[in-house]
């Protein structure tokens, strides 16, 4: 029996689970999992309705998970909860995602958690960060804090840069936002950061694209936070990924499963249509609730090992490529286009 197989009778052990629920906590491309819960519908080991569930019923697996920390390791101090507290009433409501920028902010406590996270690591007190990519607000978080020396965000969207350099302003925090595409080289006034801080696309290419840019701009044996998941790269992905690294001389210092969480927006009901892969499970797949965090991301510690070795020096296409490849689910040309 596949590994695949066992995990997934290992959870439905405890009982029925929506597909979204399965999804959340096995750690397998969705490509993936759909063709193994196909399998094994046909092989009579799961039946399903609006839920899956065993045939034959299971001995109800452990709970090993830390509930406190949500399986982080760390938990944020009073401190920076008490940050958080005044970034939602600075910060305000969220802004409208734009789908040709595939923008997917992240939830307040995964931004609570990433601090506590780099804080514990000394990659935020007297450090010059740099935020690549920030509809979720995280340079203005961190700025709040009053420990970094300097927080730079960059960001394609001029909406962003507007309302950080308002805040930062307002509040006089050593915050600036700066709008640069990063399909383009770095600007050569962009460098000597302590360590920078990126959600970047699943796709290969727009994900070492971001590391890239950011390694361009990080001083000698600097440090950086990026993301990958199960749900949209494979293992052959993973391995081409690290491979990448290595040759910019990175090395991976932490993987942190299921860090950073994404929350299900009522907006998005209307994009899993367009997810083809979908249309070949053969059970009812639904959508998830609304507020529901079906969607997780690995958090990746990365640091470099002497001086930066970018991958892309020169301009790369800022096509559908820097946002999809053969893994991708979670994302269809129609949300590119803006059409969901």
């Amino acid at each position: 029996m596949k590994r695949i197989e066992r995990q997934i009778i290992q959870l439905l052990s405890s009982g029925p689970m929506t597909f979204w629920e399965i999804v959340e906590q096995q750690d397998f491309t969705v490509k993936e999992l759909i063709k193994t819960l196909n399998s094994m519908k046909k092989k009579g080991i799961i039946k399903t309705n609006k839920k899956i569930r065993l045939v034959k019923q299971r001995k109800p697996r452990m709970n090993v998970l830390c509930r406190k920390c949500k399986s982080r390791g760390v938990v944020p101090s009073k401190e920076i909860n008490k940050v958080m507290k005044q970034w939602k009433r600075i910060v305000g409501e969220r802004l409208p995602e734009k789908g040709e920028y595939y923008q997917e902010a992240i939830t307040p406590d995964s931004i609570a958690a990433k601090i506590a996270f780099m804080y514990k690591r000394a990659d935020v007190e007297d450090c010059r960060i740099l935020v690549l990519g920030d509809d979720d607000f995280f340079g203005t978080a961190v700025a709040l804090t009053g420990m970094p020396k300097e927080v730079k965000v960059i960001d394609i969207d001029e909406r962003i840069i507007n309302k950080t350099n308002k805040i930062a302003a307002k509040y006089g925090l050593p915050l600036s936002a700066e709008r640069i595409n990063l399909a383009n080289p770095m600007p050569s006034h962009i460098k000597g950061y302590d360590t920078f801080v990126a959600e970047p696309p699943e796709a290969l290419k727009g994900n070492l694209a971001f590391i890239s840019r950011a390694a361009s701009a990080l001083r000698e044996n600097g440090s950086g936070y990026t993301t990958l998941t199960n749900i949209d790269s494979s293992k052959k992905k993973w391995m081409e990924y690290e491979k990448s690294l290595h040759k910019m001389n990175f090395v991976i210092t932490d993987i942190i499963r299921n860090f950073i969480h994404y929350p299900e927006l009522e907006e998005h009901a209307d994009e899993y249509d367009t997810y083809k892969i979908l249309k070949k499970a053969l059970f009812y797949t639904g959508t998830p609730k609304t507020g529901s965090v079906w969607y997780k991301a690995h958090l990746v510690r990365i640091e470099l090992v002497g001086k930066p070795k970018p991958l892309y020096k020169k301009k790369i296409s800022f096509d559908n490529s820097f946002f999809m490849d053969e893994d991708t689910f979670a994302i269809s040309e129609e949300m590119l286009r803006g059409e969901v």
